[in-house]
């Protein structure tokens, strides 16, 4: 899964690097250091945006993926009675469709 709050920080330390390195080459005049830092801020605030963007839509994927999973007691009960499946892929499938329930629910706290 992303890790919004790894990307936030890498974002963070990058950005920081870059701040430090303009403020303390001797390069720049005070007026071009603001502007320059004005303009990594800016970009800063883009890049966390496009992080939050890429972690809402792999959550969705998730709890997309964990709908699709969702298979109802009565349809594996079905299943069960059926005998088109055995024991153990049953299962399987309740254990997969928990796993999932509980990924996603930890995920919401």
């Amino acid at each position: 899964m992303y890790n919004l709050d790894l990307a936030i920080k890498e974002i963070d330390e990058y950005w920081d690097r870059e701040n430090q390195y303009i403020k303390e080459s001797g390069i720049y005049s005070p007026d071009e250091i603001e502007q320059i830092l004005a303009n990594h801020e800016e970009i800063r605030r883009n890049k966390k945006q496009e992080a939050l963007v890429k972690f809402k839509e792999e959550l969705q994927m998730m709890r997309d993926d964990a709908e699709l999973m969702q298979v109802d007691d009565d349809e594996l009960d079905y299943l069960d009675y059926d005998n088109e499946y055995d024991d153990g892929m049953l299962r399987d499938m309740r254990e997969e469709r928990d796993a999932y329930d509980d990924f996603i629910a930890s995920l919401d706290m």
